[in-house]
């Protein structure tokens, strides 16, 4: 199972060049060979590796790059003269082991591991090796994910129900902030009945909601961007950005603005949420999180304790309409074990499947078991007149139950779920009216349980294409440790389906995010 994209190998000895590329083989996209240090220096000004493999005896030749008889010790401190964040994972293949140069390697230079040098690669075990190097990969990754964070440029919008309040900008070089003035007024109630009104078109595969959501998209950035702090803040943002390191655009604000779509804003050249991530922050008053921390820094304490990521996989195809439910538990099951073993991270997975999924088990599990990760695929209900009373339909007998929106709320409280993804139509449809009850929706409720990363859809959405958004943002997830980014590239890859943008997928899913993504 591929878990990075490119490694080099920087080793003359033909005894050594085949078995360290051929272990691991199986764990990159690209394997790269370097005889020498130039060939080594001019593919990593060419390209981007997640690991290099080093042989610190090597010699350089007479070149521009390196003084004659240099050896792999000058490019190991040309590559961590680099921010410790951003350069590769180094692995050094050595016959010092217990030298004062191995010792300098891995305190100045911070090497991730090393091999001992065995005549004509006697002893080597390649399987341990294979494993070792999966567990660099996955220290290298949680740094990478650490320095996304970091380095992201991020807008933030603060928002009340009725004018936009403040607006922000960061990045590693700069921090601003701006309160706006009492004309950054919006129309929000209008733009959320136009979105509401989209699930009509898609209920009946009207292709005309593609120029609706353009026409939204089109008509809430003209309303931002009339404000001229806003459309500053939010071009110097998004100028920025990069299909590597895409910026973010945060909208703050209380439960309400779920139910506008700022995902669908359209910056007059194309979807921002097809170009940068898009996250909601919800001002939850009264309430204090015991979550802190981005989903990377939670799967490094789980790593550095020794303890599993525990995830639980919810299936229901409670009308016998939406095979792919069920269909999407198996699969993601498998998918996860195969991504996860290879990243050397520990886990374990329960699935409630059919008629196992019922309120009594999903309840049960939530209370005896630590849960971390809480994917459901099935459907859901959204309730207009009593918003708390929307959900998810769970198994009961031969007949369905549903599991609104307060009910889950009780029932993640106090639990361990850092994420929640509902697989289903309307997750993520939120009312302007609380009518006579205390949440606006799913997300909010779900949100006021202390889960910091929920994920759900504001439209219906077909079975086999939602089956395939999950797949394609829990694959990119263990990747990427981010759930932002995850959902960027599981977007992407909906609206580079068949179909294209007319599948809607892209469009659909609303990311609401207390902690950085």
């Amino acid at each position: 199972m591929i878990v990075a994209q490119r490694l080099l190998v920087v080793e003359d000895d033909p005894d050594w060049q085949y078995p360290l590329q051929d272990h691991l083989r199986d764990l990159f996209q690209t394997t790269d060979l370097a005889e020498d240090l130039d060939q080594a220096w001019l593919k990593l000004q060419t390209h981007e590796y997640d690991l290099v493999v080093l042989d610190l005896s090597l010699v350089a030749r007479s070149s521009q790059d390196f003084v004659p008889n240099e050896k792999g010790f000058v490019l190991l401190t040309r590559l961590r003269q680099r921010d410790r964040e951003s350069s590769p994972a180094i692995v050094i293949v050595t016959g010092y082991s217990t030298t004062k140069r191995m010792l300098d390697a891995f305190t100045e230079h911070r090497v991730d591991d090393f091999v001992e040098k065995t005549p004509q690669g006697a002893s080597f075990d390649g399987d341990e090796f294979a494993r070792r190097i999966a567990h660099v990969l996955l220290k290298a990754r949680i740094r990478k994910a650490g320095r996304r964070v970091t380095d992201r440029v991020r807008n933030s919008l603060l928002a009340s129900t009725e004018r936009f309040l403040s607006t922000e900008l960061y990045g590693p070089d700069e921090i601003a902030t701006r309160v706006l003035d009492a004309t950054a007024v919006v129309d929000f109630d209008s733009f959320g009945s136009r979105a509401d009104a989209i699930n009509d078109l898609l209920r009946k595969s009207d292709p005309a909601w593609r120029a609706a959501a353009k026409e939204i998209g089109t008509d809430l950035y003209e309303a931002l961007v009339k404000n001229p702090v806003i459309a500053e803040f939010l071009q110097s943002a998004f100028a920025k950005s990069t299909g590597r390191d895409p910026s973010l655009l945060e909208i703050t604000g209380p439960a309400e603005l779920l139910r506008i779509p700022f995902e669908l804003l359209w910056n007059a050249n194309d979807y921002i949420c097809l170009n940068g991530l898009i996250t909601r922050r919800l001002t939850l008053e009264g309430m204090t999180s015991r979550k802190s921390g981005s989903f990377h820094e939670f799967v490094g304490r789980l790593v550095e304790a020794g303890e599993p990521v525990n995830i639980l996989l919810i299936g229901v195809n409670s009308d016998g309409r939406i095979d792919g439910a069920e269909q999407e538990v198996w699969e993601l099951e498998q998918k996860m074990k195969e991504m996860l073993e290879a990243a050397a991270i520990s886990f374990t997975i329960e699935k409630l499947v059919g008629a196992n999924a019922t309120f009594d088990q999903v309840r049960d599990h939530l209370a005896t078991s630590k849960v971390h990760i809480l994917h459901y695929a099935g459907h859901g209900r959204f309730d207009m007149d009593l918003p708390e009373r929307s959900g998810i339909l769970l198994g009961l007998g031969k007949s369905t139950q549903r599991l609104t929106a307060a009910q889950l709320k009780q029932m993640l409280t106090g639990s361990d779920v850092r994420l929640a993804f509902f697989n289903c139509c309307l997750g993520a449809q939120t009312g302007q009216e609380l009518g006579e009850g205390d949440f606006h929706g799913t997300l909010e409720a779900v949100a006021r349980a202390d889960v910091p990363i929920i994920i759900g859809h504001r439209w219906v959405v077909p079975d086999q294409p939602a089956r395939q958004f999950a797949i394609d943002f829990h694959q990119a997830l263990w990747r990427t440790l981010s759930p932002g980014l995850s959902i960027l590239r599981a977007r992407t890859a909906a609206a580079n389906q068949p179909k294209g943008r007319f599948n809607w997928l892209w469009a659909s899913p609303v990311i609401a995010s207390q902690v950085q993504p």
